[in-house]
């Protein structure tokens, strides 16, 4: 076969581009980084690489799931943490609502801090995670899941459900095949609507038995200088005066006699001692028991600008359920005086029952009998500017008497204690009938026994959340792990060694310089030097 110079040229050059070629794609894996910039430079890897990188796809998916059920999670655990302890304190204040130590306006303000708990309740109720999704909606995880109703002073009077429905799992997958649900239903945390126990019901009713269903009390006509109306007291005079239903039946109560209080002074038959000791006869047919509060009144008309000395003389005059108040009211203020009775009366507080102490920032005292026994006071005729009845009490007249005769100024309350609500029903027209109002604490005992059901909802939701986010997290752990070995994979099928790259750079262009200088002697030659 004859070989022409011009066969020569394009075999060199064909050579020299090829030898240009390799260094160019050589350089552009230098540059990479990476061995395969197409599937020809290794098809076996290449296709190692795209089932590597559909893994790593599907993983950082299942990455960006488990993130978002974490937040969700998440925020239903702190959530649900939260109620148990709004749950909780509910269920402190109803206790401390159902004591016999706190009167109409102590409950008053327990309601005012239960009323901010339901607040809190429904906020947490309506709790968003970081993602925007509403934890305790169920399946509608995008709408609040409760609205309430206001009264025309702002209280909560109605929580209702979102009518879309607050139930059902929503599933996320975290893993192929594998889902977990992430928000929570809210009917299993507070109850249906229609439920006794729903949970926003229950701490209405308990703000409101606070805050408007006083204890079962006497509302005799007394005041700061007795009584008013002679004819007006709380005692049960006709064994049709008050009838009481409670959990086990109903019963009337007996009429009320002197001797069922043995340690007021004075009003025995007409005392709270008294009719808690009927109404405590008849617990057997009710399943209703009674407890006496506290009788208390506050003194505040008195001016105390004079040293009075209490000697039991006209103007110096003052007895306390039967015992003589004797000693100076002196001091070189109001204030030290009136502190200076305040001691005087401390003093027969054994012997009275009854406990005076200063009201803060005036000249006012308070006068309590903590057995709920009837506060008798005695003084005489005399008001004139330095008499004891104008310098301590403020009073317009003395109040006089001996025993069953003397002035009763404050009676104890009667408290109601059932497992159910209790019916009281005074006799129409009976003297008891305007002198009684609330139900005592049986609203309140039910609230109690309801938290006790709502709290016991809580704790297997939030076992169950806490345990999700526990497995979450470790899914998370393992993709995280996943993930890195996934990338290690990669890179030791694409990534390049760059030290023998740059070798074989180096070699490649040794070989084009070879080539071109052999080349470039072949190109020289001419018919002369084959002739020669």
């Amino acid at each position: 076969m004859r070989v022409t110079p011009g066969m020569m040229n394009a075999q060199v050059q064909r050579e020299l581009q090829a030898a240009l070629a390799a260094i160019a794609h050589q350089q552009d894996l230098l540059s990479s980084g990476t061995r395969i910039l197409a599937p020809a430079d290794d098809p076996g890897g290449a296709a190692q690489a795209v089932t590597i990188r559909a893994r790593q796809a599907a993983n950082a998916q299942f990455q960006k799931n488990v993130a978002a059920a974490k937040a969700t999670l998440s925020a239903g655990d702190s959530g649900l943490r939260a109620i148990a302890d709004v749950v909780t304190q509910a269920k402190e204040a109803a206790v401390q609502g159902a004591s016999d130590s706190n009167d109409a306006l102590a409950r008053q303000s327990i309601g005012v801090s239960v009323d901010q708990l339901l607040e809190t309740l429904v906020t947490l109720a309506n709790s968003r995670s970081s993602t925007g999704t509403f934890v305790f909606g169920g399946q509608e995880s995008t709408t609040a899941p409760y609205s309430v109703t206001r009264s025309a002073s702002g209280k909560i009077t109605a929580v209702t459900p979102n009518s879309r429905g607050i139930d059902g799992p929503t599933p996320t997958e975290i893993t192929e095949g594998v889902t977990v649900p992430t928000t929570v239903s809210g009917t299993a945390i507070f109850g249906a609507a229609t439920d006794p126990t729903y949970a926003f019901d229950v701490l209405i009713r308990l703000r409101d038995d606070l805050n408007g269903q006083p204890l079962l009390t006497f509302q005799p006509d007394v005041g700061q200088a007795g009584a008013a109306n002679a004819s007006a007291y709380a005692g049960i005079t006709a064994p049709a005066d008050l009838q009481i239903g409670g959990p086990t039946g109903t019963a009337f109560i007996a009429p009320t006699a002197a001797g069922d209080d043995a340690v007021s002074y004075s009003g025995n038959a007409e005392s709270a001692i008294a009719l808690a000791a009927k109404i405590n006869l008849q617990a057997p047919s009710t399943g209703v028991t009674a407890t006496v509060t506290s009788a208390r009144i506050t003194y505040s008309a008195g001016t105390f600008v004079n040293d009075i000395t209490l000697n039991g003389t006209p103007g110096n005059k003052l007895v306390i359920n039967g015992i003589s108040i004797l000693g100076a009211v002196a001091g070189s203020t109001a204030a030290d005086r009136r502190d200076a009775l305040v001691a005087l009366i401390n003093g027969q507080s054994p012997a009275t029952g009854v406990v005076a102490t200063a009201v803060p920032g005036s000249t006012a005292f308070a006068l309590t009998a903590a057995d709920g026994r009837n506060i008798s006071i005695e003084t005489d005729a005399t008001v004139i500017p330095a008499s004891a009845n104008a310098n301590f009490f403020g009073f317009t007249a003395g109040l006089t008497g001996t025993g069953a005769a003397t002035s009763v100024v404050a009676r104890g309350g009667v408290q109601l204690g059932a497992a159910t609500p209790v019916t009281v029903t005074p006799a129409s027209g009976s003297a008891l009938a305007g002198q009684m109002s609330g139900q005592g604490s049986t609203g309140i005992q039910a609230a109690l026994d309801d938290l006790g059901s709502v709290l016991d909802r809580v704790v297997l939701p939030q076992v169950l959340l806490g345990s999700r986010l526990s497995w979450v997290g470790l899914l998370n752990d393992r993709l995280e792990s996943e993930s890195l070995s996934q990338a290690t994979d990669l890179s030791h099928i694409e990534d390049l060694d760059v030290t023998k790259a740059a070798t074989d750079l180096q070699q490649l262009q040794t070989f084009y310089q070879a080539a071109l200088a052999s080349g470039a002697q072949l190109i020289q030659l001419s018919l002369l030097n084959f002739l020669k």
